[in-house]
């Protein structure tokens, strides 16, 4: 609890405003650009870089990372994507699922909110990411690749493929 705390605290703070602020310009852009391949691939990459460091992805970034995720998503079935860059947004599924089913981040993002209030916001998040990931792996699915596709959730949560 010395200085060196505050300042790690007072960083740690820095980058997750920083990345909601990041995530928030992403989603911008996604409202107004055309939906092209191009356009897909350099938002795919993006939202992967900016989620890179989970740590810094606070609750509030989520409905930014979800209107991204459906933009990429819903974009993917008019403007075909290559497998290899719709199975890599599994990585963000990896990340922000844990943060929206944590009742301890809920809590804290909501410290006033009853327990009830808590489950329902819970299962509002989750509702959406399994909605949007139920539209990916369908994507990836349908997407003519080589070899089989195999899909588990490990003990931890994560989102594996096999091919």
């Amino acid at each position: 609890a010395g200085p060196s705390c505050t300042l790690t605290a007072a960083a740690a703070l820095s980058a997750q405003n920083s990345r909601l602020r990041l995530l928030g310009n992403l989603r911008n852009l996604t409202q107004v650009q055309d939906v092209s391949s191009t356009a897909l691939v350099q938002h795919t990459a993006s939202l992967i870089a900016l989620t890179y460091h989970p740590e810094e992805i606070t609750l509030q970034a989520l409905p930014n990372i979800h209107s991204i995720l459906n933009y990429i998503i819903s974009g993917a079935k008019k403007s075909p994507l290559p497998a290899v860059v719709l199975k890599s947004l599994l990585d963000v599924f990896n990340v922000v699922l844990p943060i929206a089913s944590s009742n301890s981040t809920l809590r804290s993002a909501y410290p006033r909110a009853s327990g009830s209030q808590i489950l329902t916001t819970s299962q509002q998040f989750t509702t959406v990411q399994a909605d949007l990931l139920q539209d990916l792996i369908g994507l990836i699915q349908s997407d003519a690749v080589v070899g089989e596709n195999v899909f588990s959730i490990t003990a931890n949560g994560d989102i594996r493929v096999r091919l």
